[in-house]
C-alpha cells in the first residue's frame, strides 16, 4: 500500500492527476471506432476527472480540450459535380459536412460555463471582439451571396466555433490552475502526437490505431522523392503535425530550460522527441521556420534569462546532437536540397504560385468574397486542371484563402484583429523580461501560427485552427491578468 502512495506521490510530481487520466484516455481510444463506445469513454473521463476535482465545470473543459485535437465526428458527404476534364486524372470531388464530439462537449461547457457566478470570469469587451463579430457578420453576407451556400455557412458556423473557443479560453486562463491544467493537455497531446509519428516512421507507415487519419492508408510521401514517407502522426499531412508541432516548441523551451512549477523530466522528453518527429516530417517550411523563431526566442528571451539544465542534459547533450546528426543529418541535407526541385514543373513552390494567382482572380472578378472553404470547388468550373495540377485544394496562404472567401471587407476586418494580436505578442517578446513564460510561449505560437499559414492552408483546417485559438485566447488572459508573476 505504502508503494503504490509513493508512486502516485511521484506521478502527481511529473504530470496533474488530470494529465494522467487524459493519457488513459488518449490510449483506450486508440483501437475504438464505434461511436457508441467512444461516448461511453468520453463520459468516463469526464467522471474521472469530476471525481479528481469534484468540480464539473473544469472537468467538462478539459475533457473538451482532451477531445478537440482527435477529430472523432460523424461525417456527411455528397459528390461535387466536376468537369469531365478534370475527372480525367483525379477522383470525383467531395464535399464534407461533419459534427465532432468536441461539438458536444462544447455546448455541454457553456451551458454549464454560463451558470458560473464568479468575478475572475467576467468579460469586458474590447475593439477586437467587436472586429470578430464583424467577421463573422460579413460572413453571413458572404454566405448568402456564395454560389455554394451550404459549404459556407457550414465553414462560417467552423470559424463562428473557432472565435468562441477564443473567448472561452481568454476567460478560462484567468485561472491560473485551470490554465496550467489546460497547457498540460496541449503538451501531452503535442507529446502524444510526436510519439505517434516516430513510430509511424519506424514501421514504414501507419499504425492501423483509430486516432490516425485514413485518407492515404499508406501514408504520405515527398512529392520530390517518391520513396521518402512523410509520417504525420494522426494527421495524413505532415505539414499539419508538423506546424502543431512548431506551435508548441517555444513553449516547450521556455518551460524546459528557465525555473518554473512544470515538470523538467516530461518537459524535456516531450523535448527531444518533439524534435526528432518535426525533422522526421520532413516539413521543409517549418523546420526553417522553427528554426528563425528559436533563433528570435534566443535573443530576445533566453539571452535575458539564468537557464537551467538537467545534470543528463548537460553532460550527453553534444554526444546526442553527434547521434541524432547521424541518423537524421542526411535525411536533412536531402530534403533541403531538393529545394530546388520545388520550382520546376509541378514543383510545390509552382502549384502554390499558380493557387495564389486562382485565388486573387476570383478576389478580382467577386470582391465581396466567394463564401468560406469554396474556393477548392470554384477553381473547378473557372479554371483548367492542367493549371492547377488535378489538385484542388484551398489557395497556401493565410491572406489568400481570407481574401477569396471574404472578400476585402472580410480581409480588413481579419488584418485589423491580426495587427492587433500580433502588435501585442511582439510587445511581449521585446521586453520579455516583465512577462510570464507562458506568455511568451503563447506569443510565439501565434507568431508561429501565422508564420507557417504563409505556406500552408490552415486558416479553416481542423485541428491546428482549434489550436491557434485556444493558445490566442489564452495569450490574451495572461496578458490582461492585473498582476504578473515574475518566473
Amino acid at each position: 500500500m505504502q508503494v503504490h502512495i509513493k508512486i502516485l506521490k511521484k506521478a502527481g510530481k511529473v504530470l496533474e492527476p488530470e494529465s494522467w487520466l487524459y493519457i488513459l484516455f488518449i490510449l483506450a481510444s486508440l483501437k475504438i471506432t464505434a461511436y457508441r463506445p467512444y461516448l461511453i469513454l468520453i463520459f468516463l473521463f469526464i467522471l474521472g476527472l469530476y471525481l479528481v476535482s469534484r468540480n464539473l465545470t473544469p472537468s467538462v473543459w478539459l475533457v473538451f480540450v482532451g477531445s478537440l485535437f482527435f477529430r472523432k465526428a460523424k461525417f456527411f458527404a455528397r459528390a461535387y459535380p466536376a468537369p469531365e476534364a478534370f475527372l480525367k486524372l483525379a477522383d470525383e470531388p467531395v464535399v464534407y459536412f461533419f459534427i465532432a464530439f468536441s461539438d458536444a462537449l462544447l455546448l455541454l461547457f457553456l451551458y454549464i460555463f454560463r451558470r458560473v457566478k464568479l468575478a475572475k470570469f467576467k468579460k469586458v469587451f474590447k475593439a477586437s471582439d467587436w472586429l470578430l463579430l464583424l467577421l463573422v457578420l460579413w460572413g453571413m453576407v458572404t454566405s448568402c451571396l456564395s454560389k455554394l451556400p451550404e459549404v459556407s455557412w457550414f465553414w462560417l458556423g467552423q470559424l463562428t466555433k473557432y472565435i468562441v473557443i477564443f473567448y472561452l479560453a481568454s476567460l478560462v486562463f484567468k485561472s491560473s490552475s485551470w490554465a496550467k491544467k489546460t497547457i498540460e493537455f496541449i503538451l501531452v497531446f503535442s507529446l502524444f502526437n510526436a510519439l505517434l509519428i516516430v513510430l509511424q516512421k519506424l514501421s514504414g507507415g501507419p499504425l492501423g490505431l483509430a486516432v490516425e487519419e485514413n485518407l492515404r492508408i499508406y501514408g504520405r510521401f515527398a512529392d520530390e522523392s517518391r520513396s521518402l514517407y512523410r509520417p504525420g502522426g494522426i494527421s495524413w499531412d505532415a505539414n499539419l503535425s508538423a506546424s502543431m508541432i512548431g506551435m508548441v516548441l517555444p513553449l516547450l523551451v521556455l518551460l524546459a530550460t528557465i525555473k518554473n512549477n512544470y515538470n523538467k523530466l516530461f518537459l524535456w522528453i516531450s523535448l527531444l522527441i518533439s524534435n526528432v518527429a518535426l525533422v522526421l516530417t520532413a516539413s521543409r517550411a517549418v523546420w526553417l521556420g522553427a528554426f528563425v523563431l528559436l533563433m528570435i526566442l534566443y535573443k530576445k528571451v533566453l539571452a535575458k534569462r539564468r537557464l537551467v539544465f538537467p545534470y543528463l542534459v548537460r553532460r550527453y547533450w553534444v554526444f546526442s546532437l553527434v547521434l541524432l546528426a547521424l541518423f537524421l543529418g542526411p535525411m536533412v541535407v536531402d530534403r533541403l536540397g531538393s529545394l530546388g526541385e520545388t520550382v520546376k514543373h509541378r514543383g510545390g513552390a509552382i502549384y502554390r504560385w499558380r493557387h495564389l494567382v486562382m485565388a486573387f482572380k476570383l478576389f478580382l472578378d467577386q470582391p465581396w468574397g466567394i463564401g468560406l472553404n469554396v474556393f477548392q470547388y470554384q477553381i473547378l468550373d473557372k479554371f483548367k486542371p492542367e493549371y492547377f495540377m488535378h489538385d484542388s485544394t484551398p489557395a497556401h496562404n493565410l491572406f489568400a484563402q481570407v481574401g477569396v472567401s471574404l472578400g476585402l471587407p472580410g480581409l480588413v476586418i481579419f488584418g485589423m484583429f491580426l495587427a492587433r494580436l500580433l502588435k501585442k505578442a511582439w510587445f511581449v517578446i521585446k521586453d520579455s523580461e516583465k512577462h510570464s513564460l507562458l506568455s511568451i510561449g503563447l506569443a510565439f505560437a501565434v507568431f508561429s501560427y501565422l508564420l507557417f499559414s504563409q505556406i500552408y492552408p490552415w486558416f479553416l483546417a481542423t485541428p491546428i485552427s482549434e489550436l491557434f485559438w485556444l493558445l490566442a485566447g489564452a495569450f490574451y488572459a495572461e496578458e490582461n491578468k492585473k498582476v504578473i508573476k515574475k518566473n
